[in-house]
């Protein structure tokens, strides 16, 4: 509905339980559909397959993160496995047109960033600024996702060595 009334230019609208809300900024997902019906016309079988992408590559990322930290590749695929048959993931990315697997992607690409980040040395300022980036857009689709990056900075903090931490505070800084 707030997709369709974007492309009928009458903004972000919507109504609920009998009132009309109007937002101050449109949400990241909402104007993704938005583009999308406006591209391929108005599908739900589209927006599903799109969200399933979104569901595939958090299973990806959440693989090559799992590899990173463990250097295990059973392990990864393991993860990556799991992260792909999470029954929230599968049921929302195919039954329901709903932002959950882009918004899970968006937590997966940050943490991964910010793991770069503190992992890479001479890039890690670089690392830390792409991570910002992302996060500076995925606050268009979750502002809570403002949380749980910083609480990856804080576990970067805490796990580095008593060398490591001014370095990691340095990029979370950048960030």
């Amino acid at each position: 509905e707030i997709a369709a009334n974007l492309n009928a230019g009458r903004g972000f609208i919507f109504e609920q339980y009998g009132a009309l809300y109007h937002a101050w900024k449109e949400p990241l997902y909402i104007v993704l559909l938005a583009w999308l019906n406006r591209w391929v016309g108005e599908s739900d079988l589209t927006v599903i397959l799109l969200q399933s992408l979104f569901g595939i590559s958090v299973a990806v990322g959440v693989a090559l993160i799992a590899h990173h930290l463990l250097g295990d590749s059973a392990r990864a695929t393991a993860a990556g496995v799991l992260a792909a048959v999470n029954p929230f993931l599968v049921y929302y990315d195919t039954h329901a047109i709903h932002y959950l697997s882009l918004v899970t992607l968006f937590f997966v690409s940050v943490v991964g960033l910010i793991l770069m980040a503190v992992s890479t040395p001479r890039a890690g300022a670089s690392w830390a600024l792409w991570a910002g980036l992302v996060m500076g857009v995925a606050l268009w689709l979750r502002g809570t996702l403002f949380v749980a990056g910083i609480a990856a900075w804080v576990a970067a903090v805490l796990t580095g060595t008593r060398r490591e931490r001014g370095k990691i505070s340095g990029h979370a800084a950048i960030w």
